[in-house]
């Protein structure tokens, strides 16, 4: 699993050193399920279609097309994916959930807390 970091700063001419204060652009999102979990799939919604601007560390949501995407799973059983940041308000209403959940023939979908 890879992120994607940003550092900015400016320097004096003649100056050959500097200190860099790094920040994530994008989110990562960690899902620990408990209980027997080894059948079950995850899949996170999320809004895909983007830009990042290398010289700003802005990122920018090209659309609000949503899709299905399935998180790498960890060694320890929990999931991982990394998304572009986005507001809550599109999962909170009856367009979807944020998270589905599927285990033994069943699908449990999940919102965010606000």
């Amino acid at each position: 699993m890879s992120d994607l970091l940003f550092a900015q700063t400016v320097i004096e001419k003649d100056n050959y050193q500097a200190k860099l204060y790094f920040h994530h652009i994008m989110h990562r999102l960690k899902i620990d399920l408990s209980g027997d979990t080894n059948n079950a799939n995850v899949a996170v919604r999320s809004r895909l279609g983007g830009v990042v601007n290398l010289l700003t560390g802005n990122s920018l949501l090209s659309d609000n097309e949503f899709q299905w995407i399935n998180p790498a799973k960890n060694s320890d059983g929990s999931f991982e994916v990394i998304i572009y940041p986005q507001t809550v308000s599109a999962y909170c209403n009856d367009n979807g959930a944020l998270l589905r959940v599927s285990a033994n023939g069943k699908e449990h979908y999940f919102n965010p807390p606000l």
